[in-house]
């Protein structure tokens, strides 16, 4: 009986000690070769604290505990394998062995990869001496004209052609070129020309257009002569001046038109309210009619002057715009105005008085019609009548 009591004892408090173990230790790294297996040692569990004495059953338990003494644990006989049950050491990596180079055969050699290739610099050409550069320039132009001031007709009424003289200097031949003429107070072109090819070293004009205009006299025309080659073209810009033209009308009639002079609106003043450049173009035009009227010292002149209108023929505005209001000065008696003012300062030039009269003719005699508004500005003009006795 006493040693089943104890039997049961040491068991219990083996499994106790074992599961605290389990519970408070950290597993254990895993062994590479297994140890020997020992048995846990037993531990007198703790004695419970009580104030009252144990009773009679713990006591015999207790004097039991204290008697037997536990059994050593045995070690554990290590049980030897069979040759063929004998576990197998681990393997080990094996050392990798060099990879062995193939030869190819001299056709089937890989050809070596492509290295990226750096840019060569760009050789320059160097032409050889008998091979020059090509020449790209533009054409050169120049232009003189002959007579100037130009007179398109004499007073006998021959005609007179003015010649343009060309200069052209050009490393590639010319393919085309063309002339255009502006009058200064027009938006239109009065004469052009083109033609494919060669520029001529001289042209000759009659002062004529295709509808057979004669250019006006007394006025400053723009000019421009354009000549393309293979590289590009050239404009060379001038000017023409047009001399005072004396038309006859008959045996012993003479007349000029001259829509050159110019007055500041609602005006007839020659040297106030007008730019330097204008006064001096009013001073040139004058003394070359002075100077044409001492060449026909025997006739007299009458000066007319013309105003331009702005409103319909034959409505009432028109009507009004001819004679005036008490603000606005009206057509003709501007143009009277004006005609004096031309009188004033053809006597200042040493024409005499007795020669001249002052005639204002207002926007009755037009020589472009009312639609023509690009024209109008030939309406506003000085016409010189002169007339042998």
């Amino acid at each position: 009986m006493k040693k089943r009591i104890t039997l049961f004892i040491i068991v219990l408090s083996t499994f106790y000690i074992t599961l605290f173990t389990a519970c408070t230790s950290k597993p254990p790294p895993r062994p590479v070769a297994k140890p020997p297996l020992r048995a846990p040692q037993p531990q007198r569990p703790p004695r419970p604290v009580n104030a009252h004495p144990p009773a009679i059953s713990e006591q015999l338990t207790e004097s039991v505990a204290l008697t037997v003494q536990p059994e050593e644990p045995q070690p554990i006989e290590q049980v030897a394998l069979a040759p063929d049950e004998q576990e197998e050491p681990p393997e080990e990596p094996e050392e990798p062995q060099p990879i062995e180079q193939i030869a190819l055969a001299p056709d089937e050699q890989e050809e070596p990869l492509d290295e990226q290739e750096e840019p060569q610099p760009i050789e320059q050409v160097v032409l050889a001496p008998d091979e020059p550069q090509p020449d790209m320039s533009l054409p050169e132009i120049s232009v003189d004209l002959l007579p100037l001031p130009y007179c398109p007709i004499n007073p006998d009424g021959e005609e007179q052609l003015l010649t343009a003289n060309i200069h052209v200097k050009s490393a590639s031949p010319i393919d085309t070129w063309y002339i255009e003429l502006r009058a200064p107070d027009s938006d239109g072109v009065f004469m052009s020309f083109a033609q494919k090819g060669k520029l001529p070293e001289t042209l000759t004009w009659n002062g004529r257009n295709r509808e057979n205009e004669l250019v006006e006299s007394a006025t400053l025309y723009n000019y421009s002569l354009t000549a393309a080659n293979a590289y590009g073209s050239t404009t060379y810009q001038g000017t023409l001046a047009i001399d005072v033209v004396v038309r006859r009308e008959g045996r012993n009639r003479l007349r000029m038109i001259v829509p050159s002079i110019i007055f500041p609106p609602n005006s007839a003043q020659l040297t106030r309210g007008l730019d330097p450049a204008t006064r001096e173009n009013n001073d040139k035009i004058l003394k070359r009619i002075a100077e044409i009227l001492n060449n026909f010292e025997t006739y007299k002149v009458r000066v007319e002057g013309h105003a331009n209108p702005t409103f319909a023929p034959n409505s009432r505005q028109r009507a009004t715009e001819e004679r005036g209001t008490k603000r606005i000065l009206g057509l003709q008696p501007l143009s009277e105005r004006r005609a004096k003012a031309v009188v004033e300062y053809l006597i200042k030039l040493g024409i005499a008085r007795s020669r001249l009269t002052p005639i204002g003719m207002g926007g009755r005699m037009v020589r472009v019609e009312f639609a023509d508004k690009p024209n109008w500005w030939k309406n506003r003009r000085v016409e010189f009548l002169l007339e042998k006795p």
